[in-house]
């Protein structure tokens, strides 16, 4: 993934996390913006950048584990065929190690940005929701450094809205892990 979309996702993995979940908002958007507001108050916060790296790194592992629907992230990057020759074991470990490889992508930008004290007053515009099949897609607008267009591709499961993928600029992540994925385990 290029580094403009990786500093993109990693403002955002932080930007749509949060600790408490009180009361499972009305829509897919409602759920992003509240996710946003509470994530954004705890990044500006000088105890939040007062911690060392690895405790940043560990609260924000905490706060996306419930946002993220890691084994479907990981079933769409590995592929159907793929993942369903897995036994259940292996796809837990799969998953924990795309979780690892993607949170290690996405960390350096967010460390850099929270040390930098970039400036997070209106980051996101929300512009529209829609379904897409079984999936709900949350259109967005992320203003820094410039606007850049950027899809929350969302589900509802067990009462709670949760991301299965993130496009950037119209590029998939899933996707974009499964091509790579694809490349690299291809016979040579």
């Amino acid at each position: 993934m290029p580094i403009r979309a990786s500093f993109v996702v990693a403002v955002l993995l932080l930007a749509v996390t949060a600790h408490a979940e009180p009361q499972r908002p009305a829509s897919a958007t409602d759920e992003l913006r509240r996710r946003f507001d509470h994530a954004l108050a705890v990044v500006q916060t000088s105890s939040f950048r007062a911690l060392e790296p690895e405790r940043q790194r560990g609260e924000l592992r905490r706060a996306i584990s419930g946002v993220f629907n890691w084994p479907e992230i990981a079933r769409r990057s590995l592929g159907a065929r793929q993942w369903s020759a897995l036994s259940a074991g292996e796809r837990r470990e799969f998953t924990d190690s795309f979780m690892t490889l993607a949170e290690r992508a996405y960390m350096g930008p967010l460390e850099r940005m929270a040390a930098r004290g970039v400036p997070m007053t209106e980051p996101v515009r929300f512009l529209s929701e829609a379904r897409e099949g079984s999936e709900t897609v949350v259109r967005t607008a992320l203003a820094y450094p410039r606007e850049l267009p950027v899809d929350f591709v969302m589900v509802e499961r067990t009462g709670r809205w949760q991301i299965c993928d993130v496009r950037v600029d119209q590029v998939s992540a899933t996707e974009n892990y499964s091509a790579q994925l694809r490349r690299v385990t291809a016979p040579k």
